[in-house]
């Protein structure tokens, strides 16, 4: 049985210059997320096919799957950081998301937040059935049931029934997620995105952890925190930007699927003027997201100091 720490914060098995270093993704998410597809093992030789030689697991609230990654890792010979990727909030309840890297995922910590957010979404999914079916949305009460015998209520089981259901495809709220739709690239995340977040439609606030809360737990794992895909829930606002560096982020994922050339280098910008290190990641899921692939974002020729970010910063982190 694997006790505590008997996962090391990062395999750096070689120097950069000898591991010949030419592809990184540090977020993706396995089956422990619960819009994931892939068992961890299976993850990381997609991975090794792309090729990939710095990855890390960022499983929704859960560290679940980074012993089984970081086995299959170091098999392939590809370096590995155990991570975690947690929902949190603004003090004006902005949902964001924390990537936590160099985590203990042996942390009973992680459990404990990934029970309560799980019950905390499903109420807040039945609440968007209501909501959705007030909005004139069908939602065949048959099918939610034969999904969520496969899986989880989520906002992908709402999504996956609405865009099916032939009854919903003249509804306006809809048309951008059908087939040709200007959504459809990636229609159950942008359903979610468009319709399910703060200030949208079917707008449920649910309670996570405030940001501060959130670093602390990363950094008492003896992680480092950087803050996922900013342009995706905070855009271009700089006070929540601002609130969100003061609570004591290492680093920003400028370099992220989410971000067009614009956004990128916005951040790229914010980064250099905070002094904030850059990070980059596809958000890779599977068949959730089928325009994102493992490896499919450019960080600009910088993977040497994204590298160095990880390894100075991790080996420098508290225990």
């Amino acid at each position: 049985m694997l006790e505590r720490g008997s996962v090391q914060p990062i395999l750096f098995i070689q120097s950069i210059k000898e591991a010949a270093l030419h592809t990184i993704d540090l977020h993706m998410h396995s089956k422990y997320s619960n819009d994931g597809e892939f068992e961890p093992h299976t993850l990381m030789d997609l991975c090794s096919k792309v090729p990939l030689d710095l990855v890390s697991l960022t499983d929704h609230n859960s560290a679940k799957g980074n012993v089984e990654a970081a086995k299959r890792a170091k098999e392939l010979n590809m370096l590995f950081i155990p991570g975690i990727e947690i929902n949190c909030q603004t003090k004006k309840r902005t949902e964001i998301h924390m990537l936590g890297y160099g985590i203990d995922p042996m942390d009973s910590a992680f459990e404990k937040i990934e029970k309560e957010v799980i019950e905390r979404e499903y109420e807040a999914d039945l609440l968007r059935i209501r909501i959705f079916r007030k909005l004139g949305v069908i939602l065949d009460e048959e099918k939610i049931q034969k999904e969520t015998e496969k899986q989880p209520l989520t906002y992908r089981v709402i999504a996956e029934v609405a865009l099916s259901e032939y009854r919903n495809r003249d509804h306006p709220l809809l048309q951008p997620y059908l087939p040709g739709g200007n959504r459809s690239d990636n229609p159950l995340v942008n359903f979610f995105w468009d319709l399910c977040t703060t200030g949208k439609p079917a707008d449920v606030p649910v309670d996570y952890l405030p940001v501060p809360k959130a670093i602390q737990l990363i950094r008492e794992s003896g992680g480092i925190a950087v803050f996922a895909h900013p342009g995706a829930s905070i855009g271009k606002n700089d006070a929540e930007l601002a609130e969100i560096v003061e609570a004591g982020i290492s680093g920003i994922e400028v370099y992220s699927s989410y971000h067009d050339r614009e956004m990128t280098r916005f951040y790229e910008i914010q980064a250099q003027k905070y002094g904030l290190r850059v990070s980059v990641g596809s958000d890779f899921h599977g068949s959730l997201k089928p325009a994102i692939q493992l490896g499919s974002v450019s960080c600009n020729g910088r993977e040497e100091e994204i590298y160095s970010f990880m390894q100075e910063s991790i080996s420098s982190s508290p225990a």
